[in-house]
């Protein structure tokens, strides 16, 4: 499935530098870090409604970009942007902790449609050689980059040896100090084996591509099914990964969770291939399903506050495309009151 960056145009390449720009605005940072990401956290119920949480960070960052010239609506949608660009960022830190308070956001590498590029972000660390060596060795250990852990290691005086080797949380960290005194086999550092998923994340949240790169085509089959069902992947992780499966593969994670598949296409920047990919899934997109995309639609971009792109657009073609009788399940459902109110009121007349 062809879904790989786009070259952006110059026009979206200076919006999304500016809004990265603004990002990192101190000000801007202070409101943001409190915000969590609807996506990611599965403890955000549907009708948790943050809209407002996200109007003093667009009014401060407003503020700030008037000063530049700029037609007015390119302004407005630089602001837009700065809401996926933060969690973006914010999921970034958060995963990378370990770390501490080394990195900048400066050190932050992007790709041009606006997505973090995690690995090219880790190798500049490590050449830049801005860390000290025991921050390079954790980081070549999380992102499980063999000659790095090898390189950096012989590098290291005692005192730091001896420092790493007590590190026993995470357990990847020592397994890989274990493995360099060769008291472990490299696949028993991978913990319990590459088939155990769960711990597997919980371990190695950023080694999982070069795990990816050993298993072969059923069991990289596997590992995205658990992946994806989980919405665990960021969304370059998932972008690449979809990008290597065959044709066979890939049908089977369309049939087996096409909802969670479709959650991953409403994010940024991945929206452009919602309706696209949502026209090949119709055959396996159940009523219930249907319902849940709606919901999520609704409840956690109209009404979150996420205007990064047209979601009500969105959802009036969504709907347009959808199946009489998906249409029918949802208006004559008894339950979902709220949904079938904002359906009822929703001018699904105008163009968008």
């Amino acid at each position: 499935m062809n879904i790989r960056p786009q070259v952006p145009s110059l026009k979206e390449m200076m919006m999304i530098k500016v809004a990265i720009l603004l990002s990192r605005d101190n000000e801007i940072k202070s409101l943001v870090v409190n915000v969590k990401d609807d996506f990611y956290d599965s403890s955000i119920s549907f009708y948790d409604l943050r809209g407002n949480q996200w109007t003093e960070i667009q009014e401060k960052a407003m503020d700030k970009i008037s000063t530049v010239e700029l037609p007015t609506s390119l302004q407005k949608r630089i602001v837009e942007l700065i809401k996926p660009l933060s969690l973006e960022a914010q999921k970034w830190k958060g995963i990378h902790s370990f770390l501490g308070n080394t990195v900048s956001d400066q050190d932050i590498c992007w790709k041009g449609d606006g997505l973090i590029n995690w690995q090219k972000t880790m190798w500049t660390l490590l050449i830049k050689k801005k860390l000290d060596v025991t921050h390079r060795f954790l980081l070549a250990c999380h992102y499980c980059s063999l000659a790095d852990i090898c390189t950096i290691w012989n590098k290291m005086t005692q005192s730091n040896k001896k420092s790493v080797s007590a590190i026993y949380e995470p357990r990847l960290v020592w397994n890989w100090v274990e493995w360099i005194h060769r008291t472990v086999e490299k696949i028993d550092v991978w913990p319990r084996g590459k088939g155990n998923f769960p711990l597997l994340y919980r371990n190695v949240p950023l080694g999982i591509r070069t795990i990816f790169s050993e298993l072969d085509l059923e069991e990289r089959q596997k590992f995205l099914m658990y992946f994806v069902s989980n919405r665990t992947l960021p969304l370059d992780d998932f972008r690449f990964f979809i990008s290597t499966m065959d044709g066979k593969h890939l049908e089977e994670l369309f049939r087996m969770y096409p909802y969670q598949v479709l959650q991953y296409f409403l994010q940024w920047p991945l929206h452009k291939y919602f309706l696209d990919v949502a026209d090949r899934l119709w055959v396996y997109i159940s009523e219930e399903d249907f319902q849940d995309i709606l919901r999520y639609i609704i409840f956690q971009r109209i009404n979150g506050g996420w205007d990064d792109q047209n979601y009500e657009g969105l959802l009036r073609e969504f709907w347009h495309r959808s199946p009489d009788l998906h249409k029918e399940f949802v208006l004559r459902n008894e339950g979902f009151t709220r949904l079938k109110t904002f359906l009822a009121e929703f001018d699904f007349s105008r163009k968008n």
